[in-house]
Formats: structure tokens, C-alpha cells, sequence
């Protein structure tokens, strides 16, 4: 008789973080984790002691996964206005279209729990460090004003992500990518010489 593979916890966190996203952070169960997974939800519970530290371990591994493709990407082979836009694209891809308004019930959680909100702070440091690195370059090599603080970019940048997004689902004008890509290249127009 073969042995039945074991599901990693990994692999237990990827599940709970899709059925999160789909379902919202308020309409998911166990069950559906369980379901997702093939495990049953006294074994998840087992793992990992209760639902709320089953959100908070996932979010905690897709900040992994993030700091991984964030640090692993390269954009040296064009300018640093194109990497700029390029970059906020790719994030924003990373928001499921059918999803955007899970992911906002998601945000009142990062905003009221204290350790989401520390889960959700260093995600967002994570963001800055790679605008602030892209923009660092621009301004060195001449491309973007001198005029211009990187920090006050950032910043900027970082909010105008988050609007454009949900701007987006609003609106839901061409694809979620060729939006941002215009709207980006609107802001970063701005600070080129």
C-alpha cells in the first residue's frame, strides 16, 4: 500500500492564502482551506493552533515570496523611469482582477490587527526599498530632476500604487495592467529631464 504524500505547511499556506483572497478574509472557513488542501480542518488547526495565525502565517509567507522577486528582480537593461513603471505594474498585477475587493477587506485587517499591520508595514517597506533603489539610480545617472527627493517619490509612488488600483476596479477601463502602465507613466513623466 503506497503512502499518501504529505502536504507541507507551505503548501497549507498557499491554499489559505487563495481561499483568503477569493472568498474574503470574513467568508472563509476552515473547511474551505480543508477542501483546497486535502487536509481536514482539525489537522490545520493542529499545524497552526487557530484561523487568525493561519491568516497571519500566510500573509507572513507571501511577504517571503514577495521579498524573494522583489530582491531577485533586475531592471539595469532599461531606463530608470521605464524599470519605475515596469515595477509598479508588476505589483500591481499581483492584485487577482475578481479579488480587489477581498484584498481591500484584507487592508481593514492589516489596519485594526496588530500583527497583520506589522505583516502589512513590512510589505510595504519591502515596496520602498526597491522604488527608492530604482529612483536612487535615476537621480544619479542624470534622468530624473535633481529637484526631485527620492524619499518624497517614494512616498508618492507608494500611494499613487494603491489609488490607481482601486481606481481601476472602478472604473475597470481596458485591462488592470494598461491601466496602471498609463497612469504610472502620467506620474513619472513628470520627473524625467
Amino acid at each position: 500500500m503506497s503512502r499518501k504524500k504529505k502536504i507541507t505547511d507551505q503548501e497549507v499556506l498557499e491554499a489559505a492564502l487563495k481561499v483568503i483572497c477569493e472568498k474574503g478574509h470574513s467568508n472563509f472557513s476552515l473547511v474551505d482551506v480543508s477542501n483546497e488542501v486535502g487536509l481536514s480542518p482539525a489537522t490545520i488547526i493542529q499545524r497552526f493552533k487557530s484561523k487568525n495565525e493561519l491568516v497571519l502565517e500566510a500573509f507572513k509567507s507571501f511577504n517571503k515570496d514577495f521579498e524573494n522577486h522583489v530582491t531577485g528582480s533586475d531592471y539595469s537593461d532599461r531606463s530608470s523611469a521605464d524599470a519605475l513603471i515596469d515595477f509598479i505594474v508588476e505589483m500591481s498585477e499581483r492584485f487577482e482582477v475578481g479579488q480587489i475587493g477581498n484584498q481591500i477587506e484584507l487592508l481593514m485587517l492589516d489596519v485594526v490587527d496588530p500583527q497583520m499591520n506589522k505583516v502589512a508595514r513590512d510589505h510595504f517597506v519591502l515596496f520602498r526599498k526597491k522604488v527608492k533603489q530604482i529612483i536612487s539610480e535615476g537621480l544619479k545617472s542624470g534622468e530624473f530632476r535633481k529637484e526631485n527627493s527620492a524619499d518624497d517619490l517614494v512616498l508618492l509612488l507608494e500611494a499613487f500604487w494603491i489609488g490607481v488600483v482601486i481606481q481601476w476596479a472602478i472604473f475597470k477601463n481596458g485591462t488592470m495592467k494598461s491601466w496602471v502602465r498609463s497612469k504610472t507613466r502620467i506620474i513619472v513623466k513628470q520627473w524625467v529631464k
